[in-house]
């Protein structure tokens, strides 16, 4: 038992096992500096904003460009816009202000009355009635458009005829 205690042991002070030491400690000072770099940049990384992609165009219809123009004049408002009957032309559309060549004087249809309509879903819709508009027309137009049955239609267009009738032009 003597012979066990006596074997000789590693030993700690030889060069060759401090290099070792020197090698673990560097390693364990280096991973708890990643470490804490890691921490710090999710930290940083939170508060720094990233930046967003621009708006992807959606490719709209021909047949569906005009009203997506006239939406983009009426601020944002879904409304199909009512036909009027007006002197222009027959060639000329009313509905695709691309395509009107008109003069400024002929250009300027005097409104009788503005009607805002504010849809279930809260989406505010605007009408405007033309100076020589037919209204029920235009009454119909607009209520289909925003999903107006039938007699609600009709309670509308009454309203604004009473309206219009008791207004002097």
């Amino acid at each position: 038992m003597s012979d066990a205690r006596d074997s000789p042991k590693l030993n700690m002070e030889h060069g060759f096992m401090q290099s070792i030491i020197k090698n673990q400690v560097d390693r364990d000072e280096y991973d708890k500096e990643q470490k804490l770099l890691k921490v710090h940049d999710k930290i940083s990384g939170a508060a720094r904003q990233r930046t967003k992609r621009p708006t992807i165009q959606t490719y709209v219809p021909p047949h569906l460009r005009a009203k997506a123009s006239n939406n983009e004049q009426n601020h944002g408002t879904s409304a199909t816009p009512a036909k009027v009957d007006s002197p222009l032309p027959a060639s000329e559309s009313w509905e695709d202000p691309s395509t009107l060549a008109v003069p400024a004087e002929q250009s300027v249809i005097p409104v009788r009355m503005k009607l805002e309509f504010v849809r279930k879903d809260g989406k505010v819709q605007e009408l405007d009635i033309h100076e020589g508009e037919d209204v029920e027309k235009v009454v119909n137009s607009f209520g289909r458009a925003n999903g107006l049955d039938a007699k609600l239609r009709d309670a509308l267009y009454r309203q604004i005829s009473r309206a219009l009738n008791g207004r002097p032009s």
